[in-house]
């Protein structure tokens, strides 16, 4: 993403300069090791969410039949690039009075974009309860700490999600906006507020859902939950040895008088 396509009003609020780094809460397995030692985190589709809402926006379409016609006339040609622009133009001009543009397939076309999108999610915050609990094996899994200051690299690019009561709006036609985009990958119910969470947003033509590696220094620590057992401690050890480069080990400890766990140095 690049800031300068950004309305500056919406880059400040969904990227203030304040978080130099984002976490990732995860349980003790495969996907654990393959990004400790692959560098490599998946981008999930909004279709594998646990939240129903997430990604589904209130839909609306340009009404004016000129830029009707622009957006499918860009779509056939995307899709279509083999055949002759008049040929496409004529399947244009038809789809805008055919029932191709129905209010019932508009979210379907939709959701057919969506799911090639990936997303990956990040937390702001170290110290959550409740991620700790839903994310990283109820405290017994581990918790990455991932560079973000640099917008230049994969980490940087997260922008935080916006929480609201209402759905989003989202002209399904203005897609490539990044006003519209926010709206549709980057807004959740207000019920996912303690999240505070950021996310990196990959569309089709960047690659969409997947596999993407990491540069070694863009994970600089590793958390260990307050509940890890032995086994999976020593096992997630084994793996931040044979890191690329040296990363900086913590603890969650249960605090003795609050409802909150202190964020600790390990003791080797």
């Amino acid at each position: 993403m690049n800031d300068r396509e950004i309305p500056v009003d919406l880059l400040e609020k969904i990227r203030p300069k304040t978080c130099d780094n984002l976490y990732k809460y995860r349980s003790v397995n495969k996907c654990l090791k393959r990004i400790i030692l692959d560098q490599e985190i998946y981008f999930a589709s909004p279709t594998e969410f646990n939240d129903p809402f997430d990604c589904y926006p209130r839909i609306t379409y340009y009404r004016d039949h000129s830029k009707q016609h622009k957006f499918f006339l860009n779509e056939l040609i995307r899709e279509q690039p083999d055949k002759a622009v008049p040929e496409l133009d004529k399947i244009a001009r038809l789809m805008i009075d055919s029932s191709y543009w129905a209010d019932e397939s508009i979210r379907d076309n939709f959701h057919k974009t969506v799911q090639n999108y990936g997303i990956f999610s990040m937390a702001q915050k170290n110290d959550n309860l409740l991620m700790w609990s839903h994310y990283a094996d109820s405290h017994k899994g581990v918790c990455l700490e991932f560079d973000s200051r640099d917008t230049s690299n994969v980490f940087g690019e997260a922008i935080m999600v916006q929480y609201q009561k209402e759905y989003p709006k989202v002209n399904v036609m203005a897609l490539g906006n990044f006003r519209d985009t926010i709206n549709a990958f980057g807004v959740k119910s207000a019920d996912w507020k303690y999240e505070k969470e950021w996310r990196i947003i990959r569309a089709q033509v960047f690659g969409g859902r997947g596999i993407y590696k990491f540069e070694p220094d863009q994970l600089v620590g590793v958390i260990l939950g307050a509940k890890i057992c032995p086994r999976q401690e020593e096992k997630v050890l084994s793996w931040v040895a044979k890191y690329p480069r040296q990363l900086k080990v913590y603890r969650a400890k249960i605090n003795s008088r609050k409802y909150k766990v202190d964020i600790v140095a390990n003791e080797t």
